[in-house]
């Protein structure tokens, strides 16, 4: 059975790769991902898990906070880029489904 991806909490942001960030609502699973990330660069898209940013030894670097095995991370990412597609760029009025009015189920 394949699972139904809504996205939801769109936000444009344009800071370079980075085009957008969204959260994801898993219906099969009752499962919302939050503060994903949506990026764009030369003809390639790709979504990221939320992560928290850090440094070490100079540099900046990311910690996912969410990880899949990579077979089902590119299955999941390629489910999430479709819903993107589907819902976001055909109806972008629909992006934005879970309000600031949210009841926390707990």
């Amino acid at each position: 059975m394949t699972a139904k991806i809504l996205i939801q909490d769109w936000r444009e942001v344009d800071k370079g790769a980075l085009k957008a960030g969204f959260s994801a609502y898993i219906e099969n699973w009752k499962l919302y991902i939050r503060d994903m990330a949506y990026f764009e660069k030369d003809g390639k898209r790709w979504v990221n898990m939320p992560s928290r940013k850090y440094e070490a030894d100079g540099e900046t670097k990311y910690f996912n906070y969410v990880r899949f095995e990579k077979e089902v991370q590119e299955r999941f990412n390629q489910a999430v880029l479709d819903a993107i597609g589907d819902q976001i760029k055909k109806e972008p009025q629909q992006a934005d489904m879970l309000g600031e009015e949210e009841i926390v189920p707990f």
